[in-house]
């Protein structure tokens, strides 16, 4: 029950911040949404699509390599020494080469956000790397308490930017920056880093090996970034920057249950990799894939029937085009929650090159998919085209970890009951009839009791076991 034990109550912290950061972000949509336009709020999507593309490429993943590194060295104070300033000063020298070199382009191709794209590529990068070094050191709390400090931060900055001063689409990221460097500073100060810093402390063999591990996970990273990302380029080159901003917002509804599976998966990640070699491993993982399966989908289909009301209390009418948008992405998001979940075994396994084949190939199929529908289907196309990739990266990771490593026991029972169960929901959320919506939140609700009362005693059990 140890592992499990862990589980919950690293998820609690990690979920406490991060949940903080995310909800600050949905209870401004409203302002977002009602001040700027479709085409203002469009830009600052895609400045920061450029910035998630760009960040794993400029630090080559090495957030991850150090994070999972450090878990393996945890009470060896020179070797996490090495590690930290290893991977800082890498990470410092590669984004401000980057920066440079994007600054130089400009000249040529002259970006109005150019300069805002840099400052948040450059403090997003560091904020990751340092985030990623409190938890591989073990500090979730401190990871959870900078999420909370940059949530704060950045919803200040952001009114008043945007409301006092009027910056208005520039004015968003400008707060993002400013939260960025507030969560920075404080996990500076959280961790010591200045007494684990030092230009002494580089090794570049520990580099070497720290890129081995992390280079395999920038092409899965990028293909990632084709999934959530390639969308709104495709969308605002052949249909409008102001489609951008709609097809963004329909995204912004069905992250929320990504979100929380990240917070999750972070906890899982760490768990299967310090139990990797337990000969009860598959056992374990199994019963954690049954509650996620059980839970995300009911989750899903909770937010669905929640919709039409959620919608219309938190969206301006200029983006109304995003509402039928949004079940189809949910239903994309469950299929990439079950791809994450199956992902975790190749990083214990230190498998990375796994996860990356397999998300190219199913990137692929995304962006061929997203251009070949876009012209009959508009921006329909790319959440069908996600959703359609996502479905065969979660069906090909899950026969070649069966396959390679764990023998994953589904019930085809409950597989057809969350399939049935999820299908009467999303079929009543186009109906649109009020009295509708209110019997689809009933089913919805009802269905995710049922189908998860094990799972809430499992975790009220260990909660009381560790009186957390």
């Amino acid at each position: 029950m140890k592992r499990e034990t862990a589980l919950v109550k690293n998820t609690i912290v990690l979920f406490i911040g991060t949940f903080f950061l995310k909800g600050v972000q949905y209870l401004l949509l409203p302002l977002y949404t009602t001040i700027l336009t479709a085409s203002e709020y469009g830009e600052v999507e895609l400045v920061n699509t450029f910035v998630n593309l760009l960040v794993p490429i400029v630090g080559l993943q090495l957030d991850q390599g150090v994070f999972r590194f450090l878990i393996d060295n945890r009470g060896n104070k020179e070797k996490t020494k090495k590690l930290v300033s290893a991977s800082v000063f890498f990470v410092l020298g590669s984004s401000a080469i980057f920066a440079i070199g994007m600054g130089v382009l400009n000249i040529f191709i002259n970006y109005d956000y150019m300069g805002l794209l840099i400052l948040n590529m450059f403090f997003g990068g560091i904020s990751s790397l340092l985030m990623q070094i409190s938890r591989g050191l073990g500090d979730n709390g401190g990871y959870s308490v900078s999420n909370i400090i940059n949530a704060i931060v950045t919803a200040v900055a952001n009114i008043f930017l945007l409301l006092g001063i009027g910056l208005r689409a520039e004015g968003l990221l400008y707060g993002a920056v400013v939260g960025y460097i507030a969560g920075i500073i404080f996990l500076f100060f959280k961790m010591g880093l200045q007494r684990l810093i030092s230009i002494k402390f580089v090794d570049f063999g520990l580099i070497k090996k720290l890129l081995k591990y992390s280079l395999p996970m920038v092409p899965n990273s990028l293909s990632w970034w084709i999934f959530t990302s390639s969308d709104r380029i495709v969308v605002a080159n052949f249909i409008s920057v102001a489609a951008t901003g709609i097809l963004s917002v329909a995204y912004k509804f069905s992250t929320i249950s990504l979100l929380i599976f990240n917070v999750f998966n972070m906890s899982l990640t760490e768990s299967i990799s310090l139990s990797v070699e337990d000969k009860d491993l598959s056992l374990y993982y199994n019963k954690i894939f049954d509650i996620v399966l059980n839970i995300f989908v009911s989750i899903g289909g909770v937010l669905i029937a929640c919709m039409p009301f959620l919608f219309k209390l938190m969206v301006g009418h200029e983006f109304n085009e995003a509402y039928p948008l949004i079940p189809i992405a949910i239903a994309a998001t469950t299929f990439q929650i079950c791809a994450g979940i199956l992902g975790v075994i190749y990083i214990a396994k230190g498998n990375t090159l796994s996860i990356a084949v397999s998300s190219i190939m199913a990137a692929v199929i995304n962006i061929i998919a997203d251009i070949a529908l876009i012209g009959f289907m508009g921006s329909f196309a790319a959440v069908v085209s996600t959703l359609l990739s996502f479905f065969m990266l979660a069906f090909y990771r899950f026969l070649n970890v069966k396959k390679r490593y764990i023998g994953i026991k589904i019930s085809a029972r409950l597989i057809l009951n969350l399939l049935i169960s999820f299908g009467i929901v999303l079929s009543i959320y186009y109906i649109d009839n009020i009295y509708a919506n209110i019997v689809n939140i009933l089913v919805a609700v009802m269905g995710m009791l049922l189908f998860n009362l094990r799972n809430m005693d499992f975790v009220l059990n260990i909660l009381k076991k560790r009186k957390v």
